[in-house]
């Protein structure tokens, strides 16, 4: 399922459509805060794919496409509100921080 593929991932589902000025300035603000922290994570844009809208609408349990949304591991973190406020607090990059020392190592060739 899902939490397993997602094990040792952050994913960040955005839309690069900007007509909805709110949404798009809402989903640069949370890859701007992940770039701050300096964390490797996976876009999925719902503007661009069907399969990332169904996903959104599955995982949130509802019939709204609502981002910007981000996943840890498989497990909801929060939407762009709840991920300022917990990198306004520090508790994000403590989370983060936790999860990086946790990333699966790649091995470098050589």
């Amino acid at each position: 399922g899902t939490l397993e593929r997602e094990n040792g991932r952050l994913v960040l589902y955005i839309t690069s459509m900007g007509i909805i000025r709110e949404t798009f300035t809402q989903c640069l603000k949370v890859r701007r805060i992940l770039k701050t922290l300096l964390v490797k994570f996976e876009e999925r844009d719902v503007y661009l794919s069907i399969e990332h809208q169904e996903e959104v609408k599955r995982r949130l349990g509802g019939d709204k496409v609502a981002v910007p949304q981000l996943f840890l591991d498989g497990r909801h973190l929060g939407n762009a509100e709840t991920v300022d406020r917990l990198n306004e607090t520090g508790e994000l990059r403590r989370i983060l921080k936790m999860h990086r020392k946790f990333m699966p190592k790649k091995k470098v060739p050589g």
